[in-house]
């Protein structure tokens, strides 16, 4: 087992920490929501430059047989426009956010682009093959005691009354922290595993 943090690490990193590994699971992306300055240069460019360095260099590694990718259920459905062209607004694996854009959610505009860009370069290959695991937001413990995460201050501003902004009724699925890394694990982990989840 390797772990790195990927934004720290130099192509030859990448090389050198993936040697001699079957399983891959990228989980990196920036998730920034506020004081967003430049959606390009802190959202879209590293989530999608990121994961080409990952699977390119899965492409040089002997070893690698499969590439796990979070991505998330914002590269599914952007917002309630997607809704209106999908049969009873019921969104599964198939379907992808067409609505977000650099300027409109850029957010989940990188998780399209990333993880588009991700099933581009597996379907040049056919030795790995790849899983997403496409959760909706990711909440629960932290292993860190001190982080600046999104979701966790996120989480914190729900727990201390902050996020009071007044909004109109409204429905955020969640899922535990935990169940994804059991979904990475088990995509990982079982052969038949297959597209996206």
């Amino acid at each position: 087992l390797t772990l790195f943090k990927a934004d720290l690490l130099t192509p030859n990193d990448y090389q050198a920490a993936m040697q001699g590994c079957e399983l891959v699971i990228h989980t990196a992306s920036p998730f920034v929501v506020s004081n967003l300055k430049d959606a390009e240069a802190e959202l879209i460019r590293p989530a999608v430059e990121g994961t080409k360095n990952v699977l390119n260099t899965a492409n040089q590694t002997p070893s690698v047989k499969r590439v796990v990718l979070t991505s998330s259920v914002v590269a599914i459905v952007g917002d309630n426009q997607d809704s209106q062209n999908i049969p009873d607004g019921m969104f599964d694996e198939s379907h992808w956010n067409t609505t977000s854009r650099t300027d409109h959610q850029p957010y989940n505009y990188s998780k399209v682009l990333a993880e588009k860009a991700a099933w581009e370069i597996a379907k040049t290959q056919s030795r790995w093959d790849l899983v997403t695991i496409n959760p909706s937001f990711v909440m629960g413990p932290s292993l860190a005691k001190e982080s600046q995460s999104t979701s966790i201050s996120t989480m914190k501003q729900m727990g201390d009354g902050t996020m009071r902004m007044g909004t109109p009724c409204l429905f955020t699925g969640v899922v535990d922290v935990r169940d994804v890394a059991r979904a990475h694990i088990l995509a990982g982990f079982t052969p038949a595993a297959s597209g996206r989840y």
